[in-house]
This record gives structure tokens, C-alpha cells and sequence, in this order.
């Protein structure tokens, strides 16, 4: 994985993914959403006010959507055979 923090503070951190992908996670009252490319995921019930939690929970959604392009991808080889 090819990850590129161009901004990283208590509420936020956005960058590059694989060199091409914008991310961006936001941290609300509601807890962390992230976004990348059209997949959005929102960690509910995380409160974040900290750098490193906010640096954690952005590998945390990095993994889930690696996760779900993996599955995604299975599925559709799965759909042609």
C-alpha cells in the first residue's frame, strides 16, 4: 500500500493512495468518515482529538477499503466463471 499523509491534525487527514486516490477522513460528533474515490466508511462512535488517533483511524479505514476492493474484486471473477 502506497500511502502518501499530505495533511494530518486533530480533525482531519487527507492524501494519496497507491499515488492516484485522494482520501480524506473527518472526524464529527458522530465519529470518523472517510473517503476515497466513491467509497465512504464512517467509524461510528469514535470521538478523536488526538494526532495519533486520527492517524490511526486513517490506516484503520485504509485497511477496510482494501478489504472491500478485495472482496469486490472476488466477487466479480466469481460472477464470470
Amino acid at each position: 500500500m502506497a500511502l502518501k499523509i499530505n495533511q494530518l491534525d486533530e480533525q482531519s487527514v487527507t492524501g494519496i493512495l497507491d499515488g492516484v486516490i485522494t482520501f480524506q477522513v473527518t472526524a464529527s460528533e458522530d465519529g470518523v468518515t472517510a473517503r476515497i474515490s466513491n467509497w465512504t466508511c464512517t467509524l461510528a462512535g469514535r470521538a478523536m482529538c488526538s494526532v495519533s488517533g486520527m492517524r490511526s483511524s486513517a490506516y484503520e479505514v485504509l485497511a477496510r477499503y482494501r478489504e472491500d476492493q478485495k472482496q469486490s474484486l472476488n466477487s466479480q471473477e466469481l460472477s464470470v466463471v
